[in-house]
């Protein structure tokens, strides 16, 4: 069995990085998540909501974890 992720989870990942992403301080916020330990967890996230949403291939693995 996969562990998987929300369809709500990357909708809201999309829509805030589509509305946010140039506001943010990138710099900051890596170095917080990279604190937490969750800095790959963060990236994976976005770029799987940003290929699910803005009509980018998925690739096997990618296509595990939405299903």
């Amino acid at each position: 069995m996969y562990g998987g992720m929300g369809v709500r989870l990357l909708l809201d990942i999309y829509i805030y990085m589509k509305k946010f992403h140039d506001s943010l301080d990138w710099d900051y916020i890596k170095g917080e998540l990279e604190k937490l330990g969750i800095a790959d967890f963060e990236r994976e996230s976005r770029e799987l909501a940003m290929k699910v949403f803005g009509g980018g291939k998925l690739t096997d693995e990618e296509k595990k974890l939405i299903h």
